[in-house]
């Protein structure tokens, strides 16, 4: 696999659902994206090009949260039931691109955790881990692009 690049990133605002999973549950978050579309759920202020796949609050027990979302400035207030705010932090991010099956997205998760983040020389801070998914017109299921964004601070 080729190494991420690093970048800086502004603070962005999402909107979207979210759902508590364990590791061993993890195969069930697409279900969440289907529901996700299905809905037709209206997210206020919704800027198009990309969505997000959003995981949060991971626990030493390995359950965490995990969103679906586009980005939206909108008021909380004005969001549809049962969609929430979330925010990704400005700061410096490990992206890794990839353009290939969504089926190969854990074993990217777990080579960035397992292998690269150790030997990189950086460290894991605060925030959102996210997926994002550009919009592609030629995206297939076979060749689809996203990237995983570690939030990353230097030192070991």
């Amino acid at each position: 696999m080729t190494d991420p690049e690093i970048e800086h990133r502004a603070e962005t605002l999402l909107a979207g659902t979210m759902q508590t999973y364990s590791m061993d549950q993890r195969d069930q978050i697409p279900a969440q994206w289907s529901a996700f579309f299905q809905s037709g759920v209206d997210i206020p202020g919704a800027v198009p090009g990309a969505f997000y796949g959003v995981s949060i609050d991971a626990r030493p027990d390995g359950t965490f949260r995990y969103g679906v979302a586009v980005e939206s400035a909108a008021d909380p207030a004005d969001l549809p039931d049962g969609t929430c705010r979330m925010v990704l932090s400005a700061g410096d991010h490990a992206v890794l691109r990839v353009r290939g099956p969504v089926a190969d997205l854990p074993a990217h998760f777990d080579w960035l955790f397992s292998t690269w983040l150790p030997n990189s020389g950086h460290r894991q801070r605060e925030g959102a881990v996210f997926e994002r998914y550009p919009h592609d017109d030629a995206a297939t299921p076979d060749a689809m692009p996203y990237e995983i964004w570690v939030p990353i601070t230097r030192g070991g």
